[in-house]
């Protein structure tokens, strides 16, 4: 006896979407109960007939997402009439176009596929005279441009992040990290021999763990730091870094255990670009997500390890939904969607706000902040830059000394100082003036009633 769906080419749209291969749902569609004997499936056998009994109806439709809209899977390509599954996947990216590039890292390939599925083109094998003879592709993150130019993290790739053009021919790389080594480490090295030196450390570039492009075109690309200084990047087109950082560097936790559990610096794997000029970092070590400004101003940590709601055990990935933070949890198996509170959706306003020009509305965003926590560094030294941008300099001196922002302070005693001098400038002029003239007249007068003195004395 099978329990069965029966309805026109519901096999052949099953079979279909398995293959990666767009079929459109069935319109009528039944649960129906059939006889046959062993070994026959389907419509084989005989529909049960007795009183009573009907088909059940089954409304059949694509899974969803949040948004409402249906969800496509892709399990295959068909490449010259040739069936080819992905291996081992490891990152996805939508262009502008709408078009789906899959890093597909065990078949060394990027796969670029239309908006339909439709295979457009493989980026396979490069070839070039930087890259070593037997080199192996094995990409792991891409990301495309508003040129269409693709950029590709591959598998123990120091050299930076590989660019391709919309063709798929490999330009060269772009954000090579320059390894710092200090005078120390050269002279140790200089005396070593030579199983010392194999002992030591080598001292290769970094390798990139993440990257997304924002909508200006630069790539902001994440790295490993063992020194926990920086480990995101803001590559212009050129490849040069231009992002802004504070003293305290752009790299998670400014402290750390050296040893047990959770030990080290920060290891940030994903970055994803949000509104005017934020974005967020992924730890995996830790499981916190970091929040920065446009100016490396650290907003807001949230997240960490552990078994409760909004806690993770294997963070991977981190992207944006509209306002909602999406995080990859690959040992669980899910995603996490984050929403901000109201302490942090104000922090996003005033920053936008500030972004945008807008400091009387971002002033106002930022004392909403205060009202919640009244400790909050940021908030201070925004309130101080509209207190500085409306030539308040004593307010924002206040203002900036609470904020303990020595770099804005400085700004502001240098422009209340000459203000000062303006404004008493006429008064210290004629207090010059006078001194002047009273140093004359004692220089000339003085000078002989001291002698006439001198002279009656004697």
């Amino acid at each position: 006896m099978n329990l069965m769906y029966a309805c026109d080419y519901l096999e052949k749209g099953v079979l279909n979407t398995l293959l990666g291969v767009t079929f459109p749902a069935p319109s009528k569609c039944y649960l129906a109960l059939y006889l046959s004997d062993p070994g026959e499936s389907g419509t084989a056998g005989t529909e049960v007939s007795y009183p009573g009994y009907q088909r059940m109806e089954v409304q059949f439709s694509p899974p969803a997402d949040a948004s409402g809209e249906h969800a496509v899977y892709y399990y295959a390509i068909y490449r010259d009439g040739k069936k080819e599954t992905f291996s081992a996947p490891n990152g996805v990216y939508v262009s502008a176009r709408g078009n789906l590039y899959i890093a597909d890292t065990n078949n060394m390939r990027v796969v670029e596929l239309d908006s339909g599925g439709n295979l457009v083109q493989v980026i396979e094998n490069p070839k070039s005279d930087v890259l070593e003879e037997g080199y192996v592709f094995r990409p792991l993150k891409v990301a495309v441009d508003y040129a269409d130019r693709v950029y590709v993290i591959a598998q123990n790739q120091f050299e930076g992040i590989m660019a391709f053009d919309e063709a798929g021919v490999f330009l060269g790389f772009t954000g090579t990290i320059n390894v710092q080594i200090t005078p120390w480490e050269i002279f140790w090295r200089r005396f070593s021999t030579k199983e010392q030196r194999a002992r030591q450390q080598l001292f290769i570039p970094t390798e990139f763990t993440g990257m997304e492009i924002d909508e200006d075109g630069f790539v902001y690309a994440t790295n490993v730091d063992g020194e926990g200084k920086q480990s995101v990047r803001r590559l212009n087109p050129s490849g040069e870094d231009v992002i802004q950082k504070k003293e305290s560097g752009l790299s998670g936790d400014l402290d750390w255990r050296i040893s047990g559990t959770y030990s080290g610096p920060s290891r940030i794997v994903d970055v994803v670009v949000r509104n005017q000029g934020i974005y967020s970092i992924l730890d995996s070590v830790r499981g916190r997500i970091f929040t920065y400004d446009h100016e490396g101003n650290l907003l807001y940590i949230f997240g960490g390890l552990g078994s409760q709601e909004g806690t993770f055990t294997g963070p991977v990935a981190i992207d944006t939904v509209g306002e909602e933070i999406l995080v990859l949890d690959a040992t669980r198996n899910l995603v996490n969607r984050f929403r901000a509170t109201r302490y942090g959706s104000l922090i996003n306003q005033a920053v936008g706000l500030r972004y945008d020009g807008d400091e009387v509305q971002a002033v106002e965003c930022w004392k909403e902040v205060l009202k919640l926590d009244s400790n909050f560094e940021l908030a201070y030294v925004g309130i101080g830059k509209s207190y500085l941008a409306a030539g308040q300099n004593k307010e924002a001196m206040e203002c900036f000394r609470t904020g303990n922002s020595k770099q804005y302070y400085s700004i502001a005693y240098k422009r209340y100082r000459n203000e000062l001098l303006k404004e008493n400038m006429g008064t210290i002029l004629t207090s010059l003036i006078v001194l002047v003239i009273l140093w004359m007249l004692w220089s000339r007068l003085g000078k002989k009633l001291w002698k006439k003195r001198r002279v009656s004395h004697v």
